[in-house]
């Protein structure tokens, strides 16, 4: 505080001095050239105290979060988001046409796993040519149907990230690489062998999970899974949500078609309820 004083006054006197000596021709404008002046040194003062500022908490701030933490954050959120858009609009407009949504996973009546949520999704996903390839009435690794599934989803797939997301499987039999993808869907909304409707989804599908954000266990696109209770938690258990981009924050689409981030602190319960699609539970008074 004593240091701010003391710069005031040696500002303050400095302006008078140099309004000491303007020229007397000045005259009557002399007063307002002070002023101006006056004005200026306060402005120019003032930015370099900003200047000092900002400096200091740059110099202060962790070089790992200045540089890497904020700009990745911005680019992994914003991708990963543009590719929930899209699952967004494939879904509904499965919906619009089938009146349902898909199920989690297709099974065969004596347990075999069939195909995924993904395969069902394909032509939504602007994949057609990958749908005609697959025989439906056969598992997804058969040998049919397996050289298909080692294809990439282009439209899901966060090409920023393909360090981390660009995680292949090698089936044992043919050697074929299969490519997985980096979401999953709300178990609670797609359970298998079943179709809801959005008009199921009686909390509101404003408020209703219907995919998320995952980085481990990431399965093949073609094998039936990729479902996950959002109740486990975010970036807290191997088969949860969670997001690489930030650990305290998960992307999630809606079943309305909005995403969100949702925070790893959230409320258990409040989290719960965006997890149920008709258990009518209400939001706490403090949400």
């Amino acid at each position: 505080m004593q240091g701010r004083l003391i710069s005031w006054g040696v500002l303050i006197g400095l302006i008078s001095c140099f309004r000491s000596y303007l020229p007397d021709g000045v005259g009557q404008h002399r007063t307002r050239v002070a002023g101006v002046t006056l004005l200026g040194f306060i402005s120019v003062f003032l930015v370099g105290i900003s200047l000092i500022g900002i400096m200091h908490q740059f110099a202060w701030m962790p070089k790992d979060r200045l540089l890497t933490s904020s700009f990745n954050d911005i680019i992994g959120s914003t991708n990963t988001e543009k590719q929930l858009g899209n699952i967004g609009v494939a879904v509904h407009t499965y919906h619009d046409s089938s009146e349902t949504l898909p199920s989690g996973a297709i099974y065969s009546e004596d347990g075999q796993a069939l195909h995924s949520l993904w395969t069902q999704l394909l032509s939504y996903l602007n994949h057609d040519e990958l749908f005609e390839q697959i025989d439906l009435n056969t598992s997804w690794n058969s040998e049919e149907n397996l050289k298909t599934f080692g294809q990439e989803l282009t439209n899901i797939h966060v090409k920023q990230y393909d360090n981390q997301f660009d995680v292949k499987y090698v089936n044992y039999r043919t050697g074929i690489k299969l490519p997985a993808v980096p979401f999953a869907a709300n178990s609670r909304v797609f359970p298998r062998n079943k179709n809801l409707s959005l008009s199921d989804i009686t909390d509101g599908t404003a408020r209703t999970l219907m995919f998320g954000e995952i980085t481990e266990n990431l399965e093949p696109w073609g094998q039936p899974g990729h479902l996950r209770d959002p109740i486990l938690g975010m970036n807290k258990h191997p088969y949860g949500f969670g997001a690489t981009w930030n650990s305290h924050q998960v992307n999630f689409l809606f079943c309305d078609g909005h995403v969100s981030t949702l925070s790893d602190a959230i409320d258990p319960e409040v989290l719960k309820i965006f997890s149920t699609p008709n258990a009518g539970e209400e939001f706490p008074e403090e949400f």
